[in-house]
């Protein structure tokens, strides 16, 4: 029962520590079988379709194809992701004392209109090598909630560390999203 208490009182830590080590036999994996991990998985599930959706074509590596889609495991790592993402997401809204109501809504649209917008003008063929990738699924959404993030975090400084209380974090949110979408 006292490992059970320790992992409950040092949740984050726990978090990490399976992270971390889940990341570094993946890494020993890569080192011992570089092109089963690299070929077989990450080419193959991950930057393949990326390189192929950016470059428009189907595309080949030490014979390995990729075409610019999501394959089942791509989708459920992907899947993964968003969840680890969305739970962190919440347990820092609730640490930082930021409800989810049409406030946090309006700051966080033009983050939502960014990565929407970005996306379509990818598949309109704007951008060029190497621009494209970023703006290619799922790299404009990690980027896209990468800004998100960021904005979500000078509101919190603004709000609640430098004490101006006349601007709620989600308006600074908002402000810096609006201010992104502005190119």
């Amino acid at each position: 029962m006292r490992l059970h208490s320790w992992i409950k009182k040092n949740c984050l830590l726990t978090g990490l520590l399976i992270a971390s080590s889940g990341i570094a036999v993946f890494l020993i994996f890569w080192h011992l079988f570089p092109g089963i991990v690299y070929d077989q998985f990450i080419w193959k599930y991950f930057w393949g379709p990326i390189l192929s959706d950016g470059l428009n074509k189907p595309m080949t590596f030490n014979g390995i194809s990729a075409a610019p889609k999501f394959t089942f495991i791509s989708e459920i790592i992907y899947g993964v992701m968003v969840a680890g993402a969305l739970f962190g997401l919440f347990k820092l809204l609730k640490k930082w004392d930021i409800s989810i109501d049409f406030s946090f809504f309006l700051g966080v649209i033009p983050f939502i209109i960014y990565g929407s917008v970005a996306r379509v003008l990818e598949d309109a063929l704007l951008f060029t090598e190497p621009v494209v990738f970023w703006f290619v699924t799922p790299l404009i959404y990690i980027q896209t909630l990468f800004l998100a993030f960021i904005a979500l975090f000078v509101g919190f400084y603004v709000h609640q560390i430098k004490k101006i209380t006349s601007l709620k974090t989600t308006t600074i949110m908002g402000v810096i999203g609006t201010v992104i979408l502005l190119p």
